[in-house]
């Protein structure tokens, strides 16, 4: 081989300081939840406490009258969707709630103790709907539709064979084969049915979000993202922006495991941010 001197190879079997070991030994490294910007506010989220139904009415005014409080945002003030290739994720709720803890109505304040006040303050009525809380069951033509106006959705409509009228996102067939020939031929068949128990990643780091809208009308968010390109582009598609108006800066993360790609508490930050007048928002979530 030629073009290739002993120096390429010259830290091969010797110990190599890793190149952000300093800072993060030191605590000196930058992570999102360590950003903190001039003026900036809190964000506390009031979540839904039942698994679906219709939001009936929210009534915010006691919220909004809380001292420090400086932006109030529901689902009618920013109905923007994100989640490509299908765009079913609204940034708040927006007439209905389809899981417990999904976000109502978040709120920014001068810190995050007077932000949670405010959210207890808020009054929701809900009609409760029928829910349902197995795969299964949630398949067959008489469970509850989960997504109604799903046919209105902003879809890739080359990667869904939707099943109509049911909560089945897609029917994929896959044949390969003689399966017939195959059972015929094995020593052995087994048959089972698996279920494990519900899990979430738990990285270090928790996810973090700050967001801020310029005069000029562009978006900064500083995010625990693993991908940035993909945060950046998918937020410009749900606000309806081109794409240079929003700037994504992702620092050290703390642990992701694929948890972190794409957009998780983020669109709360936005959704106040596009509210503050300028002033960048900060939404950490805790454990």
């Amino acid at each position: 081989m030629t073009g290739i001197s002993d120096r390429d190879f010259s830290i091969i079997g010797r110990s190599v300081r890793q190149v952000d070991g300093a800072e993060k030994l030191t605590g000196t490294a930058v992570f999102a939840g360590d950003v903190y910007l001039h003026g900036m506010l809190f964000a506390a989220v009031l979540r839904s406490p039942i698994a679906h139904g219709l939001i009936q009415r929210i009534d915010v005014s006691r919220a909004e009258r809380v001292k420090g409080v400086k932006a109030v945002v529901t689902g009618n003030d920013c109905p923007f969707r994100y989640n490509p290739p299908l765009r079913d994720q609204p940034f708040l709720a927006i007439d209905r709630v389809r899981y417990v803890g999904e976000p109502v109505v978040a709120i920014a304040a001068e810190d995050e103790e007077t932000a949670r006040r405010a959210a207890l303050l808020v009054e929701v009525d809900y009609e409760e709907l029928p829910a349902v809380f197995d795969p299964l069951a949630a398949m067959s033509k008489e469970a509850p539709r989960i997504h109604p106006d799903f046919d209105n959705y902003v879809r890739d409509s080359r990667l869904f064979t939707p099943v109509p009228q049911s909560n089945i996102l897609s029917h994929f067939k896959l044949r390969k084969g003689n399966v017939d020939a195959g059972f015929a031929a094995a020593d052995r068949i087994f048959e089972g049915t698996y279920r494990s128990h519900a899990f979430n990643h738990a990285p270090l780091e928790p996810h973090a979000a700050v967001a801020q809208v310029d005069r000029t009308g562009q978006l900064t968010l500083w995010a625990s993202t693993q991908s940035p390109w993909f945060v950046a582009e998918d937020l410009a598609k749900a606000l309806g922006w081109p794409v240079h108006r929003v700037r994504v800066i992702s620092p050290y993360i703390g642990g992701g495991f694929g948890i972190k790609h794409g957009l998780k508490n983020e669109p709360i930050a936005v959704a106040l941010a596009l509210k503050t007048n300028g002033q960048p928002v900060r939404f950490v979530l805790s454990r």
